[in-house]
């Protein structure tokens, strides 16, 4: 049993309205449920939907992975409301949370940055992907990785044989369920361990730098376990410094603590599991602890979003931003000119998502002009994906046929 008295865990499954890379990736929703120390359910499995962007038309195919008719976003709440219905969600006291992929919740981190509100994944403290500890897990015991990244694939090869209702997200968090009662059976140490947290994490990771050892992680993008030799923590920027090596390629990157990595002692790889994995960790060690950081450029697409963010930025904008953060997001006006186009864009797509009764008349009709235009932009990548999306359709499956109907309808409807 899992070492929780009190309090209760969180499964939570975020659910991508499109990719999660995309600049404007966004969510359908998020599907919930409480557990107590048992694993009982408490009270009902719950979703929360968001109306999206105005702007941006969602992904066909991750509409149809995750049962959604897309007809139903126009009923969420504005991304806003839902935004701060998440925060509150996420940063109750005394919870654990378990989900299956942080990849799709980090969403959330760009939503932030649209709302010109802090993120709520750095508040987390402790949060578990489930998917990294499956992989891990699996890589130690046969030297190879799983390529698909699918719950549903993972929960049946695990033996969950429940029929879900293909058209009910909420019946995937039965599967979520499975997988961390599997892991609970099986391997109880991977998941203690991985419930100690962020803070136990920032600690680790203060202490490798002091006693200058190294730590071990997993880059879901890449599905590689790398060794990791932290340098520095930034502390504003929620993450550190790191040398990083896959065993075959050496960089310096930027860990987020809000990536919820592994980061263990890289002496779990064991010479036993180095045998399986194939993975020279001495190898490794002495290529980190030969390499002088100065003289590697630090690769730019691991820092924060944020950080990418006010490059775009004049000194106008990074002083209205910060005052913008501590401020009701309806009460905002235009920018002054002194602003930065991208950071009037930014405000006025904002208020426009959320606000529209903040907006003189003009203003409206430029947004309504604006949306439209780029919806009609994206329309053709919406019927190429639709036309890939079919060939994969049961046609004996009659919920498959009606929502793959509502889904190639909806740029119709709007």
């Amino acid at each position: 049993m899992l070492p929780k008295i009190d309090g209760h865990y969180l499964f939570i499954l975020p659910l991508p309205a499109n990719a999660p890379t995309e600049h404007n990736a966004s969510l359908y929703g998020i599907c919930y449920a409480y557990t107590d120390a048992n694993f009982n359910i408490i009270g009902n499995k719950e979703i929360i939907t968001c109306k999206g962007l105005c702007y941006k038309l969602p992904s066909p195919s991750y509409l149809f992975a995750q049962g959604i008719d897309p007809n139903t976003i126009r009923q969420g709440l504005s991304e806003h409301d839902f935004y701060k219905k998440v925060t509150e969600l996420l940063t109750a006291p005394n919870t654990d949370i378990f989900t299956w992929s942080v990849r799709n919740l980090k969403i959330l981190e760009k939503i932030s940055l649209r709302l010109i509100e802090p993120n709520v994944l750095s508040r987390i403290n402790s949060l578990v992907d489930i998917n990294k500890l499956l992989k891990l897990n699996e890589y130690f015991e046969t030297g190879l990785f799983t390529k698909s990244d699918s719950l549903v694939n993972y929960a049946k090869k695990l033996g969950f044989n429940q029929k879900i209702d293909f058209c009910d997200p909420k019946s995937r968090l039965d599967m979520l369920l499975y997988v961390v009662k599997y892991l609970n059976q099986n391997e109880s140490a991977l998941l203690n361990y991985s419930l100690q947290g962020k803070t136990y994490n920032i600690n680790k990771t203060r202490n490798a730098i002091e006693k200058n050892t190294t730590l071990l992680d997993y880059n879901p993008k890449l599905r590689l376990i790398q060794i990791v030799k932290p340098v520095a923590i930034i502390e504003p920027k929620d993450g550190f410094e790191a040398l990083v090596t896959d065993g075959d390629n050496l960089t310096h990157e930027f860990i987020s603590f809000s990536n919820f990595g592994i980061l263990s002692p890289s002496t779990v790889l064991t010479e036993k599991r180095q045998q399986i994995t194939h993975f020279d960790l001495n190898a490794a060690n002495k290529a980190l602890y030969s390499a002088d950081i100065k003289s590697i450029p630090l690769d730019e697409s691991t820092l924060p979003l944020y950080d990418k963010l006010i490059k775009l930025f004049n000194k106008a904008d990074l002083k209205l931003y910060d005052e913008y953060l501590r401020m009701p997001k309806n009460a905002l006006d235009r920018p002054p000119l002194s602003c930065s186009k991208t950071f009037r864009e930014l405000v006025f797509i904002l208020r426009g998502n959320n606000f529209r009764g903040t907006m003189t008349d003009q203003e409206l009709s430029y947004f309504y002009k604006m949306c439209a235009n780029l919806i009609q932009n994206q329309a053709r990548a919406y019927a190429k994906e639709l036309n890939n999306l079919q060939n994969n359709i049961n046609e004996n499956d009659e919920d498959q046929l009606a929502l793959f109907a509502k889904i190639q309808a909806y740029p119709t409807t709007l």
